[in-house]
């Protein structure tokens, strides 16, 4: 009996030596509370959408291909008919560049703010730029698709 008076004693006095008081039952509670909560926070932090980010992505390389190739050939240095049917074609392309911008926009500002609702408008948008110009649905049907996906899968604010 003696000997483990001793130990503990021992043990004791060496855990003290090194600079630490005896930890309470309500101190370990609250460390492991706090563990707990900053843990639970983490997960449920709503993280960035990929889906998202390949959409806003593809939109821009998208529209600069656009941009270049519509509105960077124009040659309005021929006679008034062909500057009047350059500027036609333009005005016809326009509502379609427009639309396809602002979905590039929102589905920037969803990946920022993790915005559900800047992704539905997203792919809303391109449905939109879509039904304007059926000719190019095949360019933009992949950032529709993404942006929808990317709605689908991020959770709703509660």
């Amino acid at each position: 009996m003696g000997i483990i008076v001793v130990i503990v004693l021992v043990a004791g006095g060496v855990y003290l030596l090194r600079g630490r008081k005896p930890e309470t039952t309500y101190e370990a509670y609250k460390r492991d509370y706090d563990a707990y909560m900053r843990e639970k926070k983490r997960k449920n932090k709503p993280r960035r959408s990929i889906f998202l980010l390949l959409s806003f992505l593809l939109g821009l390389i998208y529209l600069l291909y656009y941009i270049l190739t519509a509105y960077g050939g124009m040659d309005l240095s021929g006679s008034q008919a062909e500057q009047l049917g350059t500027l036609m074609a333009g005005a016809v392309f326009l509502p379609h560049a427009i639309l396809v911008f602002l979905a590039v926009v929102f589905g920037f500002l969803g990946f920022l703010v993790r915005g559900r609702a800047c992704a539905l408008i997203s792919g809303i948008l391109y449905i939109t730029s879509i039904i304007l110009m059926p000719i190019c649905f095949l360019y933009v049907l992949a950032e529709m698709i993404l942006a929808f996906v990317a709605y689908v899968r991020m959770a709703p604010k509660a």
